[in-house]
């Protein structure tokens, strides 16, 4: 395994790529296992696309999607252990789900599959909102990464079937709605199993990582778009057989 880093506005992208390296031995740990949810049925899936939480409190929450039933759950640890509610039951929704802890509570994205629409849900003093905000003809969401700036952009970068990746952003209008806005920012294949990063910068420039991974043989990137940037400018970061294959930006020791 080999570990790729990059600074750029007190950001560090990693990823990690195929190699042959030696593994390191196992250090030994002290694990607590809890039971968060089961399915309702033996067969059934739960706990896809999981999200870990933490509120200001230092309150733990999970956001995931219970596959069997087609749900968006969130589950909260408490005194008495994990309490589960369900925040979407309204067709087949929660898969490709990504979720930040905003200002007022939780927001969350995720495909509603039978609609092909990507779904925004938010918490606003304990109520839950729910807007549509992309679609198309088939999947999207793939892969997707949620990030929150500290100025309140809000950006989603995704892939769909046909292999480009996207970006899905808001904007605020007069009365502070969010209207969401999505763009094509590359072409990219082996979109499946492919882990991004996207992180926003103290100056509200997004920072992205990503393989281009083409035919077993391609490149990992780096971009920076900036507000009212109209074009991606990649920064070519490695090139290996599957480079990048999971990614994520960080921010680094005196960063943001």
């Amino acid at each position: 395994m080999r570990w790729l880093g990059l600074v750029a506005s007190s950001l560090l992208v990693a990823a990690c790529t195929w190699h042959k390296d030696p593994i390191p031995p196992a250090r030994a740990a002290t694990v607590q296992i809890e039971t968060i949810d089961v399915p309702k049925d033996p067969k059934g899936d739960t706990g896809l696309w999981p999200n870990v939480l933490v509120d200001a409190q230092g309150q733990v929450f999970v956001a995931y999607c219970d596959g069997y039933l087609g749900d968006v759950k969130l589950a909260h640890r408490g005194s008495g252990g994990w309490q589960v509610e369900t925040i979407d039951s309204k067709g087949a929704v929660g898969k490709y789900l990504s979720a930040v802890m905003g200002p007022s509570g939780i927001e969350m994205i995720y495909l509603d599959q039978g609609r092909k629409t990507l779904k925004y849900a938010h918490q606003v003093a304990g109520a839950w909102h729910f807007q549509d905000i992309g679609s198309d003809k088939e999947d999207i969401g793939i892969s997707g990464v949620f990030a929150l700036g500290v100025h309140g952009e809000r950006a989603l970068v995704h892939y769909n079937t046909r292999n480009e990746l996207l970006l899905t952003q808001a904007e605020s209008d007069a009365q502070g709605a969010l209207k969401w806005t999505t763009r094509k920012l590359a072409d990219a294949g082996g979109v499946y199993n492919i882990k991004l990063g996207a992180r926003f910068d103290a100056q509200g420039a997004l920072h992205v990582s990503y393989p281009d991974w083409n035919m077993m043989s391609g490149v990992f990137h780096h971009a920076v778009i900036t507000p009212g940037q109209s074009m991606l400018a990649p920064l070519t970061l490695d090139s290996d057989l599957v480079p990048g294959l999971e990614s994520a930006v960080l921010p680094i020791a005196g960063g943001d």
